[in-house]
């Protein structure tokens, strides 16, 4: 029951965010930035739950996804795209001192959810192996936009 009521609440919370996270331009940038690491998330997460490393014993649709739907295709991409926002005019330096900054609750909050709840179960995975691939994401989202954004700068200088 309590599983249920933490599903729920992320999700409100997560509509709410991600609704909050689009409300300024560069809207298109934004939009790139969650489809991106939606996709990546789902990817990986597919991968390491066919391989047995962590599972997700109570989630939505669990018959048709073995994957946590709410963290790879909401939680996640929205703390993607506020990561993005604030990095947005920063040198490297800034992003790597700021990913840290919001993997930390991700990952006590991740800890919690461990601990407290059957919505996740580590089997050959643990709490480091999350921080280093959610730190490698983003900053790799971070530095694709950033190409993105002075291939689109150029363009226009060009014209």
């Amino acid at each position: 029951m309590k599983e249920r009521v933490i599903l729920i609440f992320f999700t409100l919370f997560g509509i709410c965010a991600t609704a909050y996270s689009f409300r300024k331009p560069p809207y298109k940038e934004l939009v790139i930035v969650f489809l991106l690491k939606a996709t990546i998330s789902s990817f990986t997460d597919q991968m390491v739950v066919n391989r047995r490393y962590l599972s997700y014993p109570i989630r939505y649709f669990p018959k048709t996804f073995k994957t946590s739907i709410l963290f790879d295709y909401l939680l996640f991409p929205w703390a993607c795209v506020f990561y993005y926002q604030v990095t947005k005019n920063c040198s490297f330096k800034g992003w790597i001192n700021k990913v840290i900054l919001f993997i930390i609750p991700l990952s006590i909050t991740e800890l919690f959810i461990l601990k407290k709840t059957k919505l996740l179960r580590f089997k050959k995975w643990n709490i480091l192996m999350t921080v280093i691939s959610e730190m490698v994401i983003c900053i790799f989202i971070r530095g694709f936009m950033g190409l993105l954004r002075r291939v689109d700068r150029d363009e226009i200088m060009d014209r």
